[in-house]
């Protein structure tokens, strides 16, 4: 059918009544509203077998399966401890992991893009204190300088709270987007545009690892650069003998660091081959953990007892002193 613009008429068809209404008319005039579906058989069967299953318990709190589980131990005949309880396992306790000393610092509506700051900050992420800032020395981008300030004032709140300089670590960076500023860019003929200055915040997190996981840094070969070279200048200046810097060697030097991780990669595979020899199968990475933590307990607490050896040793020198020039009047 044309219509007078010499175009198709749209067909206009009719609406079907809603389910809902003619329920609602039938309910209203008295009349039973059925619709008779033809279910599928399957569906049938599925129905038939959920009415033949008994209904689904509802889930035990604590106090009900202590109880159910108290009753059953009555019942039973076998003899059973009086102190006998639901095992932990089915109610384990949250342990609370320790989280280790750390600063923070932050800075604001620094006027830089956030995508040249993440670049810089991935650079940094994870690193110790002092590669982070030979390597933001030595780095030739604008986002050095921003994160150098703040590397370094976080390290001075750090030192504030009474963490030692060579665990610092740098744990977390984010670098997020701050409200972008608008600015008037004048043209001609009477025209004029604006300007969009981004602008981004950073947060920095250093953290103080204890000395067990310091040492185990060491023990693998990741020991950090920089503290290696301290090491080097102070055995220069102290004239070391041979045999102490053959011993040190794993810190020292690149190369000394790189046949340390050998050394441990094979030690974990040569342990490993004993467990499955004698038929227990262990994860090399369990291996690795129980390996690390029995080495650096021992070194830890060998270090503490020096540490305490030092601080009794000059507490009764300065007695002496003070006895040899106390006089009584």
């Amino acid at each position: 059918m044309l219509s007078r613009f010499g175009r198709v008429a749209p067909k206009v068809y009719k609406r079907s009544i809603p389910m809902v209404a003619m329920q609602a008319a039938s309910f209203s005039a008295g009349i039973p509203f059925k619709i008779n579906v033809r279910k599928n058989p399957i569906q049938n069967n599925l129905d038939a077998l959920n009415e033949s299953l008994p209904p689904l318990k509802e889930r035990y709190t604590k106090e009900q399966a202590q109880y159910e589980y108290q009753a059953d131990i009555e019942e039973s005949e076998e003899p059973l401890p009086a102190s006998a309880q639901i095992p932990l396992a089915f109610y384990p306790n949250e342990i609370e992991k320790v989280e280790n000393p750390s600063a923070k610092c932050s800075r604001y509506n620094i006027r830089h893009s956030v995508h040249k700051l993440a670049m810089v900050a991935s650079m940094i992420k994870g690193k110790h204190l002092y590669d982070a800032q030979q390597i933001l020395n030595n780095t030739h981008k604008k986002a050095s300088h921003v994160f150098l300030k703040v590397v370094n004032s976080a390290r001075n709140n750090a030192v504030q709270q009474g963490m030692q300089e060579e665990r610092l670590f740098i744990k977390e960076i984010i670098c997020g987007k701050a409200i972008m500023q608008k600015k008037i860019d004048i043209k001609g003929r009477s025209k004029m545009g604006i300007i969009l200055v981004p602008k981004c915040h950073v947060k920095l997190v250093i953290e103080e690892k204890p000395l067990e996981e310091y040492y185990e840094l060491l023990l693998k070969g990741e020991c950090p650069a920089s503290i290696s070279t301290m090491m080097r200048t102070m055995l220069v200046q102290s004239e070391a003998q041979f045999e102490t810097v053959q011993k040190m060697n794993f810190m020292l030097t690149s190369k000394g660091r790189q046949y340390r991780k050998l050394q441990f990669k094979r030690l974990c595979q040569f342990v490993e081959k004993e467990f499955r020899k004698v038929g227990h199968p262990v994860n090399k990475k369990i291996i690795e953990r129980n390996i690390l933590a029995k080495v650096s307990k021992e070194w830890a607490t060998n270090s503490r007892h020096l540490q305490d050896r030092m601080v009794f040793g000059q507490r009764s020198d300065r007695q002496a002193i003070f006895n040899a020039g106390y006089t009584k009047k």
